[in-house]
């Protein structure tokens, strides 16, 4: 959702309503943009005092996940191409040009999980697993220009420390736990 974007979906509120972005108070976004991403707002009375099953993995991060292993094993091939093909072309989108080299593949690769894996948890991973970090953890400004978030990366934190209950039990770790940066 954006500045005078629709708020189409929720009952009630028909297409006329516009999401109003406003600084301050506990339920704005910092930056202005908020997420409509697997919201069923249809069935939004029917869940509200009810449980509801929570995704784990998707169909489409399977498929990226082959396309990544298999573009890091033997570079690009077909199969790469029809897996983010699949992906693409179920919102309408145009395929791969199938003359990639390895490394704008991976490139492209990289966005495609950005772009589809959006808001689902899995940046903060693969930021660290590609060692990207330094690149992309950048200040963060709102649709005015104003700071709202200054990110600084250290390269320790591309491993998470051992949990403190570890390093009490086994005196051994906390050698380890300082070559770590920790």
């Amino acid at each position: 959702m954006h500045p005078n974007g629709p708020w189409s979906y929720l009952k009630g509120f028909g297409t006329s309503t516009l999401f109003k972005w406003s600084k301050g108070g506990n339920n704005t976004s910092k930056i202005g943009y908020n997420y409509k991403k697997m919201a069923d707002y249809s069935s939004l009375d029917e869940n509200l005092n009810t449980s509801n099953n929570f995704m784990l993995i998707r169909y489409a991060e399977v498929l990226l996940i082959y396309a990544e292993a298999r573009n890091e094993f033997s570079g690009p091939d077909p199969s790469i191409y029809d897996v983010l093909d699949q992906i693409r072309s179920r919102v309408g989108m145009v395929g791969i040009s199938k003359t990639q080299t390895k490394e704008t593949l991976k490139d492209i690769i990289r966005n495609e999980r950005r772009i589809e894996l959006a808001n689902e948890g899995h940046r903060f991973y693969d930021i660290r697993r590609w060692k990207i970090a330094p690149n992309v953890m950048k200040t963060v400004y709102d649709i005015t220009n104003i700071q709202v978030a200054t990110r600084v990366w250290i390269d320790k934190f591309y491993r998470f420390p051992y949990p403190q209950i570890a390093v009490d039990l086994n005196p051994k770790l906390k050698e380890a736990q300082a070559a770590k940066g920790y």
